[in-house]
């Protein structure tokens, strides 16, 4: 169902966004652009949504296979490249530490140092990690000391 209203809206012109969140996670679909809003469905990681592309309060207005057809996602946790399952480990490679954050874009949980290597379970222009969010340009292929 969700391929479909993904095929009907991308007839529309509209655009599609995937979501990324931990494998044993789950993201809200939301009535209204707020986190307090009622949780009217759900969404898990890789699952793919027509969007419209209107943005309000940190989230993303989709077509989903809920009741009302609609709903709203934390810009948090979606790509705008369909994010592929990786499950594998990788190292940081960067010249310096690197944010590993809570969301995607958002707040730094911890830091990741170069050679440090993190487990991935799904990346796009963003990678799912053990650590957190991570940008997919600092990871290399490889093992590193942790």
């Amino acid at each position: 169902m969700i391929l479909a209203l993904v095929m009907i809206a991308g007839a529309a012109g509209a655009e599609t966004v995937w979501v990324m969140c931990q494998p044993d996670s789950r993201v809200n679909i939301r009535s209204r652009p707020s986190g307090r809003s009622e949780a009217v469905g759900y969404a898990e990681c890789g699952d793919g949504f027509a969007t419209d592309g209107k943005k309000k309060n940190g989230f993303v207005h989709v077509f989903a296979s809920v009741e009302a057809s609609e709903g709203w996602i934390s810009a948090g946790y979606l790509v705008w490249e369909q994010p592929e399952p990786v499950g594998r480990q990788m190292v940081i490679s960067a010249k310096g530490r690197v944010n590993a954050r809570r969301t995607i874009g958002g707040k730094r949980r911890c830091w990741a140092r170069p050679g440090d290597t993190v487990m991935v379970y799904w990346a796009a222009d963003w990678a799912v990690t053990n650590k957190g969010f991570i940008q997919t340009k600092y990871l290399a292929e490889g093992v590193g000391d942790e």
